[in-house]
This record gives structure tokens, C-alpha cells and sequence, in this order.
């Protein structure tokens, strides 16, 4: 299940295929999950091996499915987490994104670019950063 779970979030990322384009949506499926198929294939085999080994004692064995259960849905969190996050930094969570990013503050001002605030009259705005009000100040002294 911990395999579908993550094709599934990952075919939601890609949206609604297309009526004449369903080849090419598989296709692309295929190419953003099959590193997702083979990681919980590796993370069951494990899981298995750990439940031959503890098959004598089920208190043991009780322990290891439920940490599995429970593994499986920090991956399926953190695969969620992801597809949030690949619209607002522009790519998936990875540890050299991390280390690029480097400091928190980097990643506040990226996540309050993209914020919307509701305003008392009901509309909507989206939150300028610096760097366009700087630019829009720019263009406007020309």
C-alpha cells in the first residue's frame, strides 16, 4: 500500500489526465514514481525479513508492523509535504535543497512571497516581496 499511496500522491501533483493524452500521463507517472515503487518495495522486503526473524515472538513481531505502519505514513506525510512545497521553492524537499537553503529566513521569505491575505472586505491579495517592490519602484522612477 505505502507504493500506491505514493504514485497516488504523485498522479494528484500531475492532475487530471487528459482525454487524448493518456499515454503520455502514464508515461509520466511511470517516470516521477518509479524510484517511489522500488523505495517501498526495498522498505517491505525489509520489513518481511524483520518478520521472519521475530516470528517466535509476536510482541516482537506486533512491534515491527506497527513500525512499519507507522514509517509508511511519515514517508506518505513527507510525500504530501513535497508536492506543497514543490509549488512554492520550485522543486521537491531534498537534502541539497536544504543545504543550499541553508538558514530559515531564506525559506520565510520564499513561503510569504506566495501567501495570500484576506482582507476585511472579503478580496484577496497576494503579498508583494521586496524584490518586486524594489523593481516596481525601479520601473516607476524611468
Amino acid at each position: 500500500m505505502l507504493g500506491v499511496s505514493l504514485v497516488a500522491i504523485k498522479a494528484y501533483h500531475l492532475g487530471v489526465p487528459p482525454r487524448d493524452g493518456l499515454f503520455d500521463y502514464v508515461r509520466s507517472i511511470l517516470a516521477i514514481s518509479y524510484v517511489d515503487v522500488l523505495f517501498a518495495t526495498v522498505c517491505w522486503a525489509a520489513a518481511r525479513l524483520l518478520l521472519v526473524i521475530a516470528s517466535r515472538r509476536p510482541i516482537a513481531a506486533r512491534a515491527v508492523s506497527g513500525a512499519f505502519v507507522g514509517f509508511a505514513a511519515v514517508c506518505c506525510l513527507y510525500a504530501v509535504v513535497n508536492i506543497i512545497l514543490f509549488g512554492v521553492v520550485g522543486g521537491f524537499l531534498t537534502y541539497p535543497l536544504l543545504a543550499v537553503i541553508g538558514d530559515v529566513r531564506m525559506v520565510r521569505s520564499s513561503v510569504g512571497a506566495c501567501k495570500r491575505y484576506r482582507r476585511r472586505d472579503g478580496s484577496v491579495r497576494v503579498r508583494r516581496s521586496s524584490q518586486q517592490r524594489g523593481l516596481r519602484r525601479a520601473i516607476t522612477r524611468m
